[in-house]
């Protein structure tokens, strides 16, 4: 039996059942069935229904995620920098199913950032570009400059198209570019290659 649930189970839950119980919106949970991270099913209505089996196996996932991991030694040291906190948790769910051995931190702007690299040397900084605070495009200008981070990779993932990106002055050229919705099969394997490179 689940202990987690905090009322009485049965075989369907709503979305926004789920969320209460997950803790998250239920935009959240709309984000992870369209990424694949959880199974639903929807009424003739065109409502999303989870089942207990579906709903039980996330929440013992979400439990064991750390929001952050201790630095250690020879592990890929990986930094994301996003505003919606619905779209850091699906980051955080994805890349805890990748089996990597990494350092992950969150932060939720470029301000954060900053002050998380002084903690931290990242191999990989993963951004969105429209954030309050400081934004991706003031960030980049500052990191790509830095010569301790000579050896970063910086992935920009956006919903600005390149149109609207080159309208806003560009992104430094060692930045890659892509466009949401998150391509995490495509950022899943950028990480694997570099963490070969660091173990």
């Amino acid at each position: 039996m689940n202990t987690f649930l905090p009322f009485i189970k049965k075989e369907i839950y709503t979305t926004h059942e789920a969320a209460t119980i997950l803790g998250v919106t239920a935009r959240t949970i709309q984000l992870w069935a369209d990424s694949g991270v959880i199974n639903v099913w929807k009424t003739p209505g065109g409502h999303r229904r989870i089942n207990l089996e579906e709903l039980e196996k996330l929440l013992n996932a979400v439990s064991s995620i750390p929001l952050c991991n201790k630095s250690e030694k020879n592990m890929l040291n990986l930094l994301i920098v996003e505003d919606d906190v619905d779209l850091l948790k699906l980051y955080q769910l994805k890349i805890s199913h990748w089996d990597i051995d990494l350092n992950l931190n969150c932060v939720r702007d470029g301000y954060e950032a900053l002050l998380m690299i002084g903690e931290t040397s990242p191999d990989i900084i993963i951004t969105d570009l429209h954030m309050p605070n400081l934004d991706g495009f003031h960030m980049l200008d500052v990191l790509c400059n830095r010569t301790e981070l000579q050896h970063t990779e910086f992935i920009v993932v956006t919903g600005l198209s390149p149109e609207e990106v080159e309208e806003r002055g560009g992104i430094p050229e060692r930045a890659k570019l892509f466009p949401k919705p998150t391509p995490f099969e495509t950022l899943a394997s950028i990480i694997h290659q570099r963490s070969k490179r660091v173990s």
